[in-house]
């Protein structure tokens, strides 16, 4: 009587997946993912259909998205902003933690990508993050926030 090899090759596939599955999820628990759509928003930002997604532009002095967020616990985290500046230009915008400028907001592409602003340190609770325009023309889908990878041991 021969043996299928199909039953130890699907087992096998089944539990590659299913370990792929288990440390994806897990890889995500700790990121928090702010959509532009939710977003509070000053001056005259606009919701728009770009690229496929929909996001929110900003178009120029006093225009700003402002987010909500539950921080779980004190520590460094990494901002990656989704999204990009009109015609692909270099534009600087800021980058606000309740209400203190944290950082610069840099994009220079014309189509959808992540920029990050890393290391800012946010203790747990409940904070307000902001992109305010500097610049302005620039629209963004979503940002995540994740905690930042610390820094090597032997740094100093």
């Amino acid at each position: 009587m021969k043996k299928s090899t199909w039953f130890p090759i699907t087992l096998i596939l089944s539990i590659l997946l299913l370990w792929g599955a288990i440390f994806s999820v897990n890889a995500e628990e700790n990121v928090i993912r702010l959509e532009a759509e939710k977003a509070e928003k000053t001056g005259n930002v606009i919701t728009a259909l770009q690229q496929g997604t929909v996001g929110k532009s900003m178009n120029g002095e006093g225009d700003s998205l402002i987010f909500t967020l539950e921080v779980p616990e004190d520590g460094f985290y990494t901002l990656t902003v989704h999204g990009f500046s009109a015609g692909g230009a270099y534009k600087e915008n800021y980058v606000k933690v309740d209400g203190q400028n944290v950082g610069m907001l840099v994009m220079e592409w014309p189509i959808y990508h992540d920029v990050e602003v890393p290391r800012l340190y946010m203790q747990k609770g409940t904070h307000r993050l902001s992109i305010e325009a500097y610049w302005g023309y620039i629209s963004i889908d979503y940002i995540l926030i994740s905690p930042a990878d610390a820094l090597p041991e032997d740094l100093y």
